[in-house]
């Protein structure tokens, strides 16, 4: 049977990716040598450092938030990500078995205002795992969301978030593609250019981690897609979005 996670990456291999990501970040010198990536440079590194052994990232969890000032446009980013997934191998069967738990991405922006962080825009990316009965498309973005306690612990104005939108509100979940780190972070340097992030997004080595994300998550997941839109399971009574998105194929 067609599913539309058909084509996304095992959990070692998201975790490598965003373990690659992470390190071209703490190595690029505009972040390290840029006060306005000071705390973001040091999460960086220290989550960097906690990886020893690289076969860790076949059963540990992966969990990263911290954030980064744009003093041009007076605002703060945040970004975060946790992945919970695990590969076993199985001599029987002769094969490696994925299995997430969570993947789980989000972005906030906050805007400072004298000694206040106000949040002002806060969005989710889900890869709902089906097996554990979680709802909405399998593959979707959720705004706005409660804040994190990183967020918190910056001392951002819970009551004026909350005056602007309910927080506790999860729905509507709304279908959106696979995301990365790295796809978050370009989307942010492109939407709120300065002349720090032009130096990132331009750099050649940069681009190259878009590319890879781009081969890794991005590419199988259209390609599968194309690929359920045009079989003969796709039809009426089985249609792409209301179906296959949400897991519930026939």
């Amino acid at each position: 049977m067609l599913k539309v996670e058909g084509g996304y990456p095992n959990p070692y291999d998201l975790k490598k990716l965003e373990y690659d990501t992470i390190n071209y970040l703490r190595s690029n010198p505009v972040i390290a040598g840029n006060n306005e990536f000071h705390s973001f440079h040091t999460e960086l590194n220290l989550f960097f450092h906690t990886i020893r052994d690289i076969n860790l990232l076949y059963r540990i969890p992966f969990k990263f938030e911290s954030g980064f000032y744009n003093l041009e446009n007076n605002l703060h980013f945040t970004l975060g990500f946790i992945i919970q997934g695990t590969q076993v191998n199985h001599k029987k069967r002769g094969q490696l078995q994925k299995e997430y738990h969570l993947v789980s991405y989000q972005f906030t922006i906050c805007r400072k205002i004298k000694n206040s962080i106000i949040p002002i825009r806060r969005f989710h990316f889900d890869y709902a795992v089906k097996h554990l009965n979680q709802p909405g498309p399998i593959f979707h973005m959720q705004f706005p969301g409660r804040l994190s306690n990183y967020i918190l612990k910056l001392g951002a104005d819970c009551s004026a978030y909350d005056n602007r939108f309910e927080s506790s509100l999860d729905i509507p979940r709304i279908n959106y593609m696979p995301v990365t780190m790295a796809f978050l972070l370009d989307a942010i340097f492109n939407e709120f250019s300065s002349l720090i992030t032009d130096k990132i997004r331009k750099d050649g080595k940069w681009l190259g981690i878009l590319h890879a994300n781009e081969i890794m998550v991005m590419k199988p997941h259209y390609e599968n897609c194309f690929n359920i839109l045009r079989s003969s399971e796709c039809k009426p009574t089985n249609l792409f979005l209301r179906n296959f998105c949400y897991g519930n194929n026939k």
